[in-house]
């Protein structure tokens, strides 16, 4: 088996295990944090978990938009958009290389593991499972889940590696 071959190998097991744990962590919140009740709104009613007061707690909103909930309800523009992110993926994964390009490799799986994780919640659900929920110096963060990170932190690692000339791109 050649070492590129080992490598996608690998990406691949990476990328199933945090859709994995995107999945797991949202189910955990479905069954734990929301009640299955909505209120004269449409929103769901919660028993959140504080975890750090004044700072973090998990929640659950039910996103039909992207960050900051932007594009709210508009389902086919995020179909599309995921569908052609995948393409471009996986012609980005010709020059994946976890040894000589480390950084921009393991952005990629990131990117890929969130990117594939929403897409699920989409096709599922209509709408992403959110639970992170922060407060930072008084500002509520919009809330975000595991894929959302995996994302954030893909595309900032994508940039680093492609501003040190750590990429082939």
């Amino acid at each position: 088996m050649s070492d590129k071959l080992k490598m996608l190998l690998i990406a691949l097991l990476i990328i199933v295990i945090g859709i994995l744990i995107d999945q797991v962590t949202k189910a955990l919140v479905v069954k734990h944090i929301f009640t299955g009740v909505y209120d004269s709104y449409g929103r769901p009613i919660n028993q959140d978990v504080q975890v750090i007061q004044h700072f973090f707690k998990l929640s659950y909103a039910e996103n039909t938009g992207g960050g900051w909930s932007i594009f709210e309800g508009k389902l086919w523009f995020f179909y599309t958009v995921t569908i052609l992110a995948l393409f471009a993926f996986g012609y980005f994964m010709k020059d994946f290389d976890l040894k000589q390009y480390p950084l921009y490799s393991v952005a990629l799986i990131l990117m890929i593991t969130g990117t594939i994780g929403n897409f699920i919640d989409r096709i599922i659900h209509k709408y992403v499972v959110d639970f992170l929920d922060f407060i930072i110096f008084g500002y509520d963060f919009p809330m975000f889940n595991v894929a959302d990170s995996c994302l954030t932190i893909g595309v900032a690692g994508l940039l680093v590696a492609v501003l040190l000339h750590k990429s082939p791109v």
